[in-house]
């Protein structure tokens, strides 16, 4: 898992190293690098900073440029993650007995949130190890990440088809709307035309009551009118739509 150490986007991440002083950055990197692992030397806390990129897994850190300034710049720094990121730092510390000074400085790092202490002299193993646990971590950040993003675009395309439904139900309401104008118009017209030949035909339909549809009316008018008129009619003739036999 560790050689090539990807994120599900491909890419691999990246263990930065954050140690100017002695030959520390030299040893761990050789040490990663023969584990597979891709790592990249920071000589300045700007840089490393600007380092803290999404293919970025994990930071090792050594105790001696963790000053304050340098704390709240990075504090600063990683305080603006994602909800769903939560970047793992490594700090190597001197050896000893805990004292006061030790435990301030243990405070002190606590604004960089994901920090976990490892004491020098580091054995080989146990900073692979280290790392390794890391890096899994961060991995698992990245799947929440990407989770997070489908089920944000799985509610927008869902609200998306929402928003067309209501569109389309909105449009056919409003044919509708217009149909039932239309038929109402034909009938009073045909209505006015039959009673105008058959004077002693009544106001109310033969067959006619208020539980009857739309779509009895419209047959009543086609029959009617084709018996009177001698023609044959469809629902778009008395629509008023053009058709191949008008």
């Amino acid at each position: 898992m560790i050689a090539g150490m990807k994120d599900i986007s491909g890419r691999h991440l990246r263990v930065l190293i954050f140690a100017p002083f002695g030959k520390d950055a030299l040893l761990i990197e050789r040490v990663l690098s023969q584990s597979g692992m891709t790592v990249s030397n920071v000589t300045d806390a700007g840089t490393l900073e600007s380092a803290l990129s999404e293919d970025a897994g994990a930071a090792i850190i050594t105790e001696e440029v963790l000053e304050n300034e340098a704390i709240v710049a990075l504090a600063q720094r990683l305080s603006t993650q994602p909800p769903w990121s939560d970047f793992p730092i490594l700090v190597l510390t001197g050896g000893g007995l805990s004292t006061a000074s030790t435990e301030l400085a243990v405070r002190t790092r606590a604004p960089l949130g994901n920090v976990t202490l490892l004491e020098r002299p580091l054995r080989p193993v146990t900073l692979i190890s280290s790392v390794r646990s890391a890096l899994l971590a961060r991995q698992r950040q990245y799947q929440v990440r990407d989770h997070l993003r489908e089920r944000k675009n799985a509610e927008e395309a869902l609200q998306k088809a929402h928003d067309a439904l209501e569109t389309l139900v909105e449009q056919r309401t409003a044919a509708l709307r217009k149909l039932s104008a239309k038929l109402l118009r034909v009938h009073r017209e045909s209505m006015g035309f039959l009673k105008a030949r058959n004077p002693d035909l009544g106001t109310q339909a033969p067959h006619w009551n208020s539980e009857s549809n739309y779509g009895d009316l419209l047959r009543y008018v086609i029959f009617h009118v084709s018996y009177h008129t001698g023609q044959m009619y469809s629902a778009r003739h008395l629509l008023g739509e053009q058709t191949p036999d008008n």
